[in-house]
């Protein structure tokens, strides 16, 4: 399914194209999903650039979740003290 949002980012008139297998969904549900998936995909773009996730060399399935957490922690940390006056 491919959905065309009236008014999308704040561009009216603008053509935004969202595709989507999930025939089920309307176009404000698409949006939102996408919206949400955008947060997902900003976080694990800073954990590859900015923390280096991108080129750990960790084999077990352990010292990979060690480190998921330890990177995941590093960015709340992050996060938080830059939002705090």
């Amino acid at each position: 399914m491919i959905s065309y949002p009236e008014k999308a980012f704040g561009k009216p008139g603008a053509l935004r194209a969202f595709l989507c297998t999930d025939t089920r969904l309307d176009t404000s549900e698409i949006l939102r999903y996408y919206r949400n998936r955008w947060d997902i995909e900003v976080f694990f773009k800073q954990q590859k650039n900015v923390f280096g996730f991108d080129g750990y060399q960790i084999r077990s399935a352990k010292g990979i979740e060690r480190f998921w957490l330890i990177l995941s922690l590093a960015v709340f940390y992050c996060v938080v003290s830059r939002s705090m006056p």
